[in-house]
């Protein structure tokens, strides 16, 4: 295996090189838009992520301790966000999995 040799290396620690809430917001809105769920009763991206952020960090949580895997770990912060807004679909969740990873890697606002 080739190895890389960087000349450097960046830390954002106050994001003034990547405005990760940011690209977040965006992201969400993309994929709310997509899948139509502004229309099934997700008010606004602040009321999704509201109640998504909580969820997301006891998932992450629990995968940092071992007890999750990060596959489903990267659905289930979704379905858990849909089962609260009375959407009840797996295969809908797994969809938004992928599309976040997507569409939230070719987004980039600094």
């Amino acid at each position: 295996m080739q190895r890389k040799n960087y000349t450097h290396i960046f830390f954002d620690l106050d994001h003034t090189l990547w405005d990760f809430d940011v690209n977040n917001r965006i992201t969400f809105d993309e994929i709310l838009k997509k899948h139509d769920l502004y229309n099934s009763g997700i008010k606004s991206i602040d009321n999704f992520l509201e109640i998504y952020d909580p969820y997301n960090k006891m998932l992450w949580d629990l995968y940092k301790k071992g007890s999750i895997e990060k596959n489903y770990l990267s659905y289930r912060r979704f379905e858990l966000t849909l089962l609260h807004f009375g959407i009840d679909n797996t295969k809908l969740a797994k969809a938004i999995a992928t599309d976040y990873i997507g569409t939230f890697r070719k987004g980039l606002n600094i």
